[in-house]
C-alpha cells in the first residue's frame, strides 16, 4: 500500500503540474490561459450541469455487452484498484480536482486557443482533441473515448468563454468515474447461466 500512496502523489502533481506548465508556457508566449475566468453560481451550475452527459456515458459504457467497451471498463478499473489503491473520497476528489485544473488549463485554456489562433476555431478543436486523446492512451478505445471527450469539453469552452466551466465538468467526471472504477464487482453483471 505505501507504494501506491507514492503513485497517488506522483499521479496528483503530475495531474496539477500540467497546469503550472500552462501558467509558464502561457506567460512566455504572451497567452495567460487563466484570463477569462470567472467564478460564479451560473458557473458553478454550468459546470456540474455540463459534467451530466459524460457520467451518463460512463454509467452506459459500465452497463454494456459490447466486448471492446466491457474490456476499456474493465481496464480502466484495474489500473485504478492497482495503483491508487486504497482510494478514498479525498483521494478522489484531489486526484479530480487536479485532473480537471491542470489538464484543462493545458489544452482549453493554453493549446486550444493558441491553435485557434493559427488555424481556425474547428481545426484547433480537432487537434487540440487527438493529442488529449493520444496522451491518454489506455487501449485504442479509450483513445477514441478520451478524444470524444476532449471534443465535448472543448466545445464547452467555446459556448462558456469560461475555463471553469471545462474544469468542473471534466473534475466531476473523473471523480465518478475514478469512484466507480473503486467499488468492488464486475463492471457488467453477469448474468446466471440458463
Amino acid at each position: 500500500m505505501l507504494a501506491n500512496t507514492g503513485i497517488f502523489y506522483k499521479v496528483t502533481l503530475l495531474e496539477a503540474g500540467l497546469g503550472l506548465v500552462a501558467l509558464g508556457i502561457g506567460l512566455a508566449v504572451g497567452h495567460n490561459p487563466l484570463s477569462g475566468i470567472r467564478f460564479g453560481g451560473a458557473e458553478f451550475g454550468l459546470g456540474a450541469l455540463t459534467a451530466i452527459p459524460p457520467v451518463l456515458a460512463l454509467a452506459s459504457m459500465r452497463r454494456s455487452r459490447l466486448p471492446g467497451v466491457r474490456h476499456l471498463v474493465e481496464s480502466a478499473r484495474t489500473m485504478v484498484r492497482e495503483f491508487l489503491s486504497p482510494l478514498t473520497w479525498p483521494r478522489v476528489l484531489l486526484i479530480a480536482a487536479a485532473a480537471g485544473f491542470g489538464e484543462e488549463l493545458l489544452f482549453r485554456g493554453l493549446l486550444q486557443p493558441l491553435l485557434a489562433l493559427q488555424f481556425g476555431v474547428v481545426p484547433a478543436l480537432i487537434a487540440t482533441s487527438i493529442v488529449f486523446g493520444l496522451l491518454h492512451f489506455l487501449s485504442k478505445a479509450y483513445v477514441v473515448f478520451a478524444f470524444v471527450f476532449s471534443l465535448y469539453l472543448g466545445v464547452i469552452y467555446l459556448l462558456s468563454g469560461n475555463i471553469l466551466v471545462p474544469m468542473l465538468a471534466h473534475g466531476i467526471y473523473d471523480a465518478v468515474a475514478l469512484w466507480s472504477s473503486a467499488v468492488t464487482g464486475p463492471a457488467v453483471p453477469t448474468l446466471p447461466a440458463e
